[in-house]
């Protein structure tokens, strides 16, 4: 009787461990899906933000009238392509047809287009006023993310059907899916058309622009229910007769698989929010706090954005190399954000741009930032055994004096940076919609 109580007993342990696990199993899934929706939806939000503050529409409008597509190219294609790594930009008339095109950063090129198309005129077809988003998988091979923006305001020059639309398309190659898992911990994420294969749980369907109908996301992961099943019960078969030690031995493991489950969950968190190379915020977890800044701004309080970017930073990486390159940046993060101190937040938003918000207290704080980001860019950075300087060029926007929109303020800062390259580099600029443009200087720094 006893050895039968006994088997009894660990039959109904290792069914509890069963059931666990696929409890376990299930919620890893859950969560799983949720993480990569999360990231989904930041990569879709910096696409849309990338694609509304490229350029002017009135701009854009302009340079297209007057036939200058080397203006759009330089202005709005070519910074969407070696910005933010877009490989496809265009924009199409009312009806579809293309008026400028950018694929891979080779102006007029419409190579790609075709299988675009569809996906265009069903996001023109589904509405012409709100921006449209998602995946493009025709079954071919080839598959991206689309962003598609319609203008809101018209040309009288043009002599097109309008309004315009504004199209952006990231290639979904190894580097796009790997990028898309890392914030979950995820591996070998690939995209299919088509609903076959539903019943896998670590499955998302996401909308199909190509023909209206969804794609799938799905992914392969070591579940913790199963890794604790397959470790487990050959430990619970072989000290059978060793009940009391098969105990501790399991309390001690889920102890154990408790704190490593908090532990990955809290990398994922921190990986969502956090750049993967220099440690500070990333985009999304930015423009979130900029929302949250602006929301909660006082009456009286003046919120300033600053857009920084590195002077010169492609000719050293080419030269010096990217491991070189790597640690300026890193070494860039840790000056910006002792320059800084605790009175904001600074993000990197991908390559050498850097972006700061902070409250200003005293009408001169944003000089005295300004000067502080100059000096402690200064002294030459050691990369690779080479002493290497660099400069910045710095573009700066207040809410509510310029914007009071997370947008807005982002545009206009970046058009301020604009500014600042095209005088040459090595400066500051403000929004000309500002009355606060004043003057400050470190080093070879300027404000215009």
């Amino acid at each position: 009787m006893g050895l039968v109580a006994l088997a009894l007993l660990v039959a109904a342990l290792g069914a509890v461990i069963v059931m666990a696990s696929l409890r376990n199993d299930r919620q890893s899934a859950v969560r799983e899906r949720q993480a990569l929706l999360a990231s989904l939806r930041a990569h879709e939000t910096v696409m849309k933000r990338a694609l509304a503050t490229a350029e002017s529409e009135q701009a854009t409008l302009s340079a297209l009238s007057n036939g200058d597509l080397a203006r759009v190219h330089e202005r709005f294609g070519r910074r969407l392509n070696d910005g933010f790594g877009f490989e496809f930009v265009y924009i199409t008339d009312a009806k579809g047809n293309v008026i400028y095109s950018s694929e891979n950063g080779k102006e007029g090129s419409v190579a790609a287009f075709a299988w675009i198309r569809p996906a265009v005129e069903r996001a023109m077809a589904e509405g012409r006023e709100a921006m449209r988003s998602g995946f493009v998988a025709s079954g071919g091979g080839v598959s991206g993310l689309m962003v598609a923006r319609p203008f809101e305001e018209k040309e009288s020059k043009l002599n097109v059907a309008q309004p315009l639309l504004a199209v952006t398309v990231d290639v979904v190659d190894p580097d796009f899916l790997k990028e898309l898992g890392e914030p979950a911990s995820l591996e070998n994420v690939q995209l299919h058309p088509g609903e076959s294969g539903s019943g896998d749980p670590r499955t998302v369907f996401v909308p199909n622009l190509y023909d209206g109908s969804e794609a799938r996301l799905v992914w392969r992961s070591m579940g913790a229910g199963r890794g604790m099943v397959r470790e487990l019960l050959p430990v619970a078969t072989i000290f059978i007769g060793l009940l009391a030690a098969i105990f501790l031995a399991l309390m001690i493991r889920a102890q154990r698989m408790a704190k490593e489950l908090a532990d990955s969950e809290a990398r994922v968190r921190e990986m969502a929010h956090q750049d993967f190379l220099t440690g500070l915020a990333n985009r999304g977890c930015f423009l979130e706090e900029l929302e949250a800044a602006l929301a909660q701004r006082r009456e009286g309080e003046t919120l300033a954005l600053l857009f920084i970017d590195l002077d010169g930073f492609k000719e050293i990486n080419d030269s010096a190399g990217h491991a070189a390159g790597d640690k300026l940046l890193c070494e860039v993060a840790v000056r910006l954000r002792a320059a800084l101190g605790d009175n904001g937040i600074v993000a990197r938003f991908g390559g050498d741009e850097f972006v700061m918000l902070t409250k200003c207290r005293e009408p001169g704080d944003v000089d005295a930032l300004g000067a502080r980001i100059f000096k402690a860019l200064e002294p030459p950075v050691q990369a690779e055994g080479e002493a290497v300087s660099i400069s910045a060029s710095m573009g700066a926007a207040c809410a509510p004096q310029d914007a009071t929109s997370g947008s807005e303020l982002l545009r206009f800062a970046d058009i301020a940076l604009y500014r600042a390259k095209a005088g040459g580099g090595a400066s500051c600029a403000g929004s000309r919609r500002s009355s606060n443009a004043s003057r400050c200087s470190a080093g070879r720094s300027r404000w215009t």
